[in-house]
């Protein structure tokens, strides 16, 4: 099955932009789907003219009353993984796990960084990747390669971005080994059956 189309939370297109890799995440997704509170947190971050200059290739989508009274349970369930007892620090990841749960989604790749989002869209039986994972599906596919990848994951540590330089070399040395990671955690993971 070839994925189309990613719903995305903030970080990854944050990650994205930062590292001027946008276009890979265009050229293998095509569509871009995000609730309108991913909207709202890359205005905050200062990224808006970057979703403007993209805006053929991104979907806005505002969630239904039934929708958004999930929301904020999975926000608390993202909470008590991550140990904050602030479950609105996570409405932008609860919001992305329910949109991608609609049926239309329901092939799609969902893109997000934050561990304890992760874990919650697993046993949601959602299909996951971080930006590392993204980085790691375009080396698999010939558009960049391995030193071209840490190269772009280093420019997102630079610029604030959590990534352990330990971690850009394990996925580097990994990804220039040649074996495929599309499978393996922390890059992607697939539905819990």
């Amino acid at each position: 099955m070839r994925v189309l189309h990613v719903v995305s939370n903030t970080g990854p297109l944050i990650s994205a932009f930062q590292s001027d890799s946008f276009g890979l995440v265009k050229e293998m997704f095509q569509i871009v789907h995000l609730p309108r509170a991913c909207l709202e947190e890359l205005d905050e971050h200062g990224w808006m003219d970057k979703v403007w200059e993209n805006r053929e290739a991104i979907r806005i989508h505002d969630l239904t009353s039934d929708e958004r009274a999930e929301v904020l349970e999975i926000a608390e369930r993202i909470s008590y993984r991550a140990l904050d007892k602030e479950p609105v620090h996570h409405l932008g990841e609860a919001e992305v796990i329910v949109l991608a749960k609609r049926e239309e989604f329901k092939d799609n790749l969902v893109l997000i960084d934050e561990l304890a989002a992760r874990e919650v869209a697993l046993e949601e039986g959602l299909v996951i990747s971080g930006f590392p994972g993204v980085l790691v599906r375009a080396v698999e596919r010939g558009l960049i390669n391995p030193e071209e990848l840490r190269k772009r994951l280093k420019i997102c540590q630079s610029l604030g971005t959590w990534y352990r330089s330990s971690f850009i070399e394990e996925v580097y040395r990994r990804v220039k080994g040649g074996g495929l990671w599309a499978s393996k955690e922390p890059f992607m993971s697939q539905k819990r059956n």
